[in-house]
């Protein structure tokens, strides 16, 4: 916008036309009180002025009232219906508010008018990301690309599309065209990262988790990436609880590396060690599964009964459909001496899952 106004001899500074140029001008300054007050008294002189009502929509979204800028938007359409800007910027409006298929609609609108609009094909993405409608949004993201190849954050959403579908190459291609691009860009580093772990290469990821540390040293989520790569890869549990420990001194209210690094105390065998990570973990986030069903494992293992069978009972509601749950609950009761309520579950566990099928008197199965 500022570039366009930029273009133009403002001959008449008063006139309807010269005030939008200076308003948009304050706009991209970041002068949003003197933009509107612009806006304004060039609608005061032109009531029918379509682009000082997209101005004023401009600015008032940027100011956060969503409400006026909405309002703004309509008029504006109102006015001249072939505004592609309008339509894609209320498209965007109804995207940040929820309003998909009215936003839909709208960025439709934008690109019938003017097709040729990267910033809209990418909206449109996003909308159709948020409806499940994968195919469409991928198209979308490929047209972005297609007018404008170094456009990063159409490449990042391909990349992370293909990701949650599964697609490793494709979305490490993307990746990697981001940090081509940049190669300062931590998150870039990053998604790469987690796409070579997807597709196994657990080294090579690593280097890009190390590489996003390295340019933003207060980036919890690689630390977290690594170690399960360290975890997972190599067993290298002392490599990966030291990465986990920094993930939650960068941020101590993620659960994941609390729940992580008290899977490697648990295999270190220092039990206490577990407990307190697991219930950190909880106490960020209480619907954990396998934190209350690993703590009742390690409670029941301990001889410490009752808390076993309070953390499985808290796992089993968690996952009403978990069979091992109830058959350790089971295992519990037995091991208390309480042979009815044992029974009952295990009779749930075999319900669920006829694996654990077992006769009355015989020893309880070990799912651990």
């Amino acid at each position: 916008m500022l570039k366009e106004y930029n273009k133009k001899k403002i001959e008449d500074p008063d006139s309807p036309e010269g005030l939008v140029s200076v308003g948009n001008v304050r706009a991209m300054s970041g002068l949003y009180d003197s933009a509107v007050d612009h806006f304004r008294k060039a609608l005061e002189i032109r009531p029918q002025c379509d682009e000082a009502h997209y101005g004023l929509a401009c600015v008032y979204c940027a100011m956060g009232n969503l409400e006026g800028a909405e309002k703004e938007y309509l008029e504006t359409l109102r006015i001249n219906d072939a505004h592609p800007g309008a339509h894609s910027d209320l498209g965007n409006l109804y995207l940040c508010v929820g309003r998909l298929p009215e936003a839909v609609a709208e960025l439709q609108r934008s690109l019938e008018l003017d097709g040729k609009q990267h910033v809209a094909h990418y909206r449109l993405s996003l909308a159709y990301l948020r409806m499940n409608r994968d195919d469409e949004a991928i198209s979308e993201l490929k047209a972005a690309l297609e007018l404008k190849p170094s456009y990063s954050e159409a490449h990042t959403a391909l990349g992370r599309t293909y990701g949650l579908l599964g697609k490793p190459d494709e979305a490490i291609e993307e990746f990697s065209r981001v940090v081509e691009l940049n190669s300062q860009d931590a998150v870039g580093h990053y998604d790469l990262g987690l796409a070579l772990s997807m597709r196994g290469d657990l080294g090579e990821a690593n280097r890009e988790f190390a590489e996003a540390i390295r340019l933003d040293p207060e980036f919890s989520d690689p630390h977290v990436s690594m170690g399960n790569n360290l975890l997972t890869g190599g067993e290298q549990l002392n490599e990966a609880a030291f990465e986990y420990r920094e993930a939650i001194r960068l941020n101590p209210y993620m659960e994941e590396p609390h729940y992580k690094l008290a899977e490697v105390y648990e295999r270190k065998g220092l039990m206490g060690e577990a407990i307190k990570q697991y219930r950190e973990a909880l106490a960020i986030s209480p619907g954990i599964f396998e934190a209350h069903f690993r703590l009742g494992i390690i409670h029941m293992n301990i001889g410490r009964l009752e808390e076993a069978v309070r953390e499985l009972a808290a796992a089993a509601e968690v996952k009403p459909d978990s069979a091992k749950a109830y058959h350790e609950l089971g295992n519990a009761f037995s091991k208390m001496g309480f042979p009815d309520d044992a029974q009952k579950n295990y009779d749930r566990a075999a319900a669920l899952d006829p694996v654990y099928a077992r006769p009355p008197a015989g020893k309880p199965k070990d799912t651990t």
